[in-house]
C-alpha cells in the first residue's frame, strides 16, 4: 500500500527542540542575572561592614582616655593651619595593632597647583598596601582611613558643641571637631591591575574633593571606580571634648 509523508513529525519535533533551547537560554541568563545581584548585594554589606568596623573601633579606642595614641592622632588633624591636610592611615587590624599613630600616618595634602588629585604625602607609611594589609585573614577588603580637620566647623551654631548642664564642678575644653573618611576595597574583584591602581589611586589622591577648592579633583572612592575597583566610603565626624573637674580646695582642675 502506497503512503505519502510530509514530513511533519519532524518539523514539530524541531519546532519543540527550538523551543527548548530557547527557554534553557532565558533560564540561564536569569540565573545569571540573580547571581549577579546576589554577588553585589554581597559585596556591599562585606565593604560596609568593614569601613563601619574601623571607625567603630576608632570610636571605642579613643571614648573615655583622652590619653590614648587615637586620642592623639584624631587632635592632630584639628591642629591650626591643617585644615588642608589628611592625615591617612591604613587600618591593620593582623598585622598592626598600633596603627593609629600620628607617627605612623602620612600626611596627605592636594597640589594646589594643577586642577587633578595629585598629593603630596610626606611618607607612605599610612597609605594601605593593596596585596597586603587585609583586615582579616580571608585576604578580601583593604580599609583606608583619612582624618582631618572638620571643614564646617566654621559654619556651625555657636556653642553648639559646647558642654551642656548644670555641674560648676566641671567643663570642658573647646570640643575639637574632626572628620573620618573609611574606605574599605576588595583589590582582587578589580577590572585594572592591582599594582595600577595602587599608584594611582592610593598614593596620588585625596580622600574629600567635597569642599570648594577641591571640587574639581579626583578623589580616592572617584579614581577606585574609574579603575573598576569594587569600595565604598562611609564618613563619620567625631567631637573630642576633654572633660576636667575643678578641685573644691585649691580651684585647680584635674
Amino acid at each position: 500500500m502506497k503512503t505519502n509523508q510530509s514530513g511533519s513529525a519532524l518539523i514539530s519535533v524541531l519546532v519543540i527542540l527550538l523551543l527548548i533551547t530557547i527557554i534553557g537560554i532565558l533560564a540561564i541568563r536569569q540565573g545569571l542575572t540573580n547571581l549577579n545581584i546576589a554577588t553585589n548585594s554581597q559585596v556591599k554589606s562585606l565593604l560596609l561592614q568593614s569601613s563601619d568596623y574601623a571607625l567603630q573601633k576608632i570610636e571605642v579606642t579613643a571614648n573615655g582616655n583622652a590619653n590614648s595614641p587615637v586620642w592623639t592622632f584624631l587632635r592632630q588633624a584639628t591642629n591650626t593651619g591643617a585644615e588642608q591636610t589628611e592625615f591617612w592611615s591604613c587600618y591593620r587590624p593582623m598585622s598592626d595593632t598600633d596603627y593609629l599613630r600620628v607617627q605612623k600616618a602620612s600626611e596627605v595634602v592636594a597640589s594646589a597647583t594643577t586642577t587633578d588629585s595629585s598629593a603630596t604625602a610626606s611618607t607612605n607609611t599610612g597609605l594601605c598596601d593593596l596585596t597586603a594589609d587585609f583586615i582579616s585573614p580571608r585576604k578580601t577588603a583593604v580599609t583606608q582611613l583619612s582624618v582631618m580637620q572638620n571643614r564646617k566647623s566654621k559654619e556651625d551654631i555657636p556653642f553648639q558643641y559646647a558642654e551642656k548642664g548644670s555641674d560648676t564642678k566641671q567643663y570642658a575644653e573647646q570640643p575639637k571637631l574632626v572628620t573620618v573618611y573609611s574606605t574599605s576595597i576588595l583589590p582582587g574583584m578589580a577590572s585594572s591591575d592591582i599594582s595600577t591602581i595602587q599608584s594611582a589611586c592610593m598614593q596620588n589622591r585625596i580622600a574629600d574633593n567635597l569642599v570648594r577648592e577641591n571640587s574639581l579633583k579626583e578623589g580616592l572612592g572617584d579614581c577606585l571606580a574609574r579603575m573598576g575597583a569594587p569600595a565604598a566610603t562611609q564618613v563619620q565626624d567625631f567631637i573630642l571634648t576633654a572633660l576636667k573637674v575643678s578641685t573644691p580646695n585649691t580651684g585647680g582642675t584635674q
